[in-house]
């Protein structure tokens, strides 16, 4: 493809992707503006409704004075006459409603919360108020009730409930009310829109237009302040919502619809004027680009033919004159130059041919001595070499003459360089083989070392696997535990599971050593525990049961600390047998304490046969929880050689946490932040547990 077609098109591009650009920018602007005028729009209908409710109710709170200082209404309340209470309240019912429209409804109630009196003109009225919120208006624990209510007949009032103080042990109470097409009729003239009320499912209440709800209600997403925009056959309408309070709850939405056909309609016809000029310009810019690129790089298809004609060995095509100094001129000497220098060239390279044929032909004597005395690799090797110093030889040959002295000196040089190398390689050879030998074996060391280190990555999954999952907390217990071992493959465990409904075996061991020995001694020591913890009821007598049956065939005078532990979630008492392990840390609920569960100065176990082991009792309360570990905890190092050591365990524990969890965690990172870079001596495992009294 010609350059001037490449400027074109890349040019064209350039437009394009401007225009498009512009175009995407000016769309998101619009769509920007359509969201901030959809929130200012549910914005300002909130605050023009909550305008008119506010205005009604304090028009309603003036005019209940009709109602709370009303003379025989109170001695009738005083009698409990149920006919004066209604007489009473129907007069006043006449004056506020008839005669002055104040209310469009009024209720009376008693102080048992029992209607004495409504002016619905209606075999069963459905109240404006519930029992619940009677009685807290009898009672005097509100003052006052406001909001909109919606009665079983779907009636809309904005209602406000009062009790009246006339002195009883409980208040009678009074509900005023008007209609809520008041209100929505006013918010209509306001906003210049249909006004209506829903419910929370979307049901027409009451308000303005009816049929046009009914019509494209289904497509409104209402729930919080929204405006959207839903078309309706060829119009489009604006609905906006709101939440609408009630007494205790929301009773529904108020929606304003606004036909805007008008100015959608405006302004897609701008964005198909604004469409049309943008293709309409860059099909003008195109074109303009395209004929001045043209016309610009006319002069250099001459320069172009010049130069095919020296790259094909044609010297006999000629650069007409030219007189211009830019850039056209500049290239027309430059090729003329060029055209010069290379019919030099062209004597030169058949002068010095022949010499750099001969040149081969003394490198490839040598090069075929040496691969003569080489394998099948090594020969194939040199001869490529062969190849390489004869395609540069061959180059050198194109250069000028005064290059002569130096080409001869270059061939000199590379021909002692061959000579030299010969030797090296015959020496080089034995080398070779020897490496070779020891490459091999290592290979082989290498291949034993991976499938050992497989074999041991298959172990350490299997040693977490016997580990028991954390329980899901529940009502009186939350348990975790952790184990981090120090090699592949660890000799520390611990386990916890119920024996029966009522208690909690909880286990920590730290076997002696490390690496496959220890995990398999572990491995044995978790699995005689698990088999025979739920014959003993006293955690001494499993113990004792358990040192026996490692002392036997023990070849290896392997040993175990073990602390055991049985928790009765009825009574909290924590029973337990320390063989020889670190004391756990009882951490009272509310106390920031950590104290260190005294021992039972037993032995580990696989020492001795027939070693006696006593248990001790630890009352745990509410709230309390237990930390266990082993040595990898408090006796992690840093880069210094100091331990961690208990004093700083002690500290960490004494944090306030929100759970076991998070306790858990910050001790083991607050080990690792200590050793920083130091390696893992020892298997750090922990348990911990929180116990909850379910009297509680």
């Amino acid at each position: 493809m010609l350059l001037r077609n490449r400027l074109s098109i890349f040019s064209c591009i350039c437009l394009l992707i401007v225009s498009s650009s512009l175009y995407w920018a000016f769309s998101y602007r619009e769509k920007l503006l359509q969201v901030e005028f959809g929130r200012s729009a549910a914005l300002q209908q909130n605050s023009l409704w909550s305008k008119v409710v506010d205005g009604a109710v304090l028009s309603l709170s003036d005019k209940i004075w009709l109602l709370r200082e009303d003379g025989p209404l109170r001695d009738a309340m005083l009698r409990n006459n149920s006919r004066d209470i209604h007489s009473a309240a129907r007069a006043i019912a006449t004056v506020g409603i008839t005669d002055n429209a104040y209310f469009d409804r009024i209720e009376v109630y008693q102080p048992d919360g029992e209607q004495a009196y409504t002016s619905e003109a209606s075999y069963f009225p459905s109240p404006l108020i519930n029992s619940d919120q009677l009685f807290l208006l009898a009672n005097g624990v509100r003052k006052r009730f406001t909001g909109v209510s919606v009665t079983r007949d779907r009636q809309t009032f904005l209602a406000i409930a009062v009790p009246l103080p006339y002195g009883m042990n409980n208040n009678p109470v009074a509900v005023a009310a008007i209609k809520l097409e008041r209100l929505l009729d006013e918010l209509s003239d306001l906003q210049e829109s249909e006004t209506l009320l829903i419910n929370r499912r979307g049901r027409y209440l009451s308000g303005q237009n009816e049929t046009l709800w009914q019509e494209i209600g289904s497509s409104v997403q209402y729930g919080t302040s929204t405006e959207e925009r839903i078309p309706f056959g060829e119009r489009m309408y604006s609905v906006t919502s709101n939440p609408v309070v009630g007494f205790s709850e929301q009773a529904g939405y108020v929606v304003s619809v606004q036909d805007i056909s008008e100015s959608v309609y405006t302004f897609a016809q701008f964005e198909r004027v604004v469409f049309v000029g943008t293709i309409l310009f860059l099909i003008a810019a195109a074109f303009g680009l395209w004929f001045y690129i043209r016309r610009s790089l006319n002069p250099l298809e001459g320069v172009i033919g010049v130069l095919a004609g020296v790259a094909q060995g044609d010297f006999s095509r000629h650069l007409g004159q030219t007189r211009s100094n830019d850039e056209v001129g500049q290239i027309s000497s430059a090729i003329v130059k060029l055209r010069n220098d290379m019919m030099r060239l062209d004597r030169m390279t058949r002068s010095r041919r022949n010499r750099s044929q001969r040149q081969a032909r003394v490198i490839r004597d040598q090069m075929t001595e040496l691969a003569e005395t080489l394998d099948e690799d090594a020969r194939k090797e040199i001869m490529d070499d062969l190849t390489q110093i004869e395609q540069r030889l061959a180059s050198n040959g194109t250069e000028n003459e005064n290059e002569d002295v130096k080409s001869a000196s270059e061939l000199a040089v590379v021909t002692l360089t061959l000579s030299s190398l010969k030797e090296r390689i015959h020496q080089q050879h034995g080398t070779l083989q020897s490496t070779i030998s020891e490459l091999e074996e290592a290979l082989k060391s290498k291949t034993a070392y991976l499938s050992l280190q497989q074999e041991l990555d298959i172990a350490r999954r299997v040693q977490l696997a016997m580990l028991p999952d954390d329980m899901p907390p529940s009502a009186q217990l939350d348990i975790v535990g952790q184990m981090v071992p120090a090699k592949d493959v660890g000799g520390d465990f611990y386990d916890f599971f119920y024996l029966n409904d009522n208690r909690l075996a909880v286990v920590v061991a730290d076997v002696s050593g490390k690496g496959v020995p220890a995990a398999l001694f572990m491995a044995i020591t978790r699995s005689i525990l698990r088999a025979i913890a739920p014959e003993f009821n006293s955690p001494a007598e499993c113990i004792t049961a358990l040192n026996n049956a490692l002392c036997q065939n023990n070849s290896e005078e392997l040993f175990v600390t073990v602390f055991y532990g049985i928790l009765h979630l009825d009574s909290g008492v924590f029973t337990y047998c320390n063989a020889g392990h670190n004391p756990p840390y009882h951490l009272p609920a509310g106390q920031q304490q950590s104290i260190a569960i005294p021992g039972t100065g037993d032995m580990a176990l696989g020492v001795m046969e027939d070693m006696p082991y006593e248990d001790k009792q630890l009352p745990i309360a509410d709230g309390d929880r237990v930390f266990l570990f082993t040595d990898g905890v408090n006796e992690a190092i840093n880069p210094t050689e100091e331990e961690f050591g208990t004093e700083r365990l002690e500290t960490a524990l004494r944090q306030t946490f929100e759970n076991v969890g998070t306790l858990q965690e910050d001790v083991v990172s607050a080990v690792y932040r200590f050793a920083d870079s130091a390696p893992q001596a020892d298997d750090i495992t922990c348990v911990t547990f929180e116990y909850r009294d379910k009297a509680n």
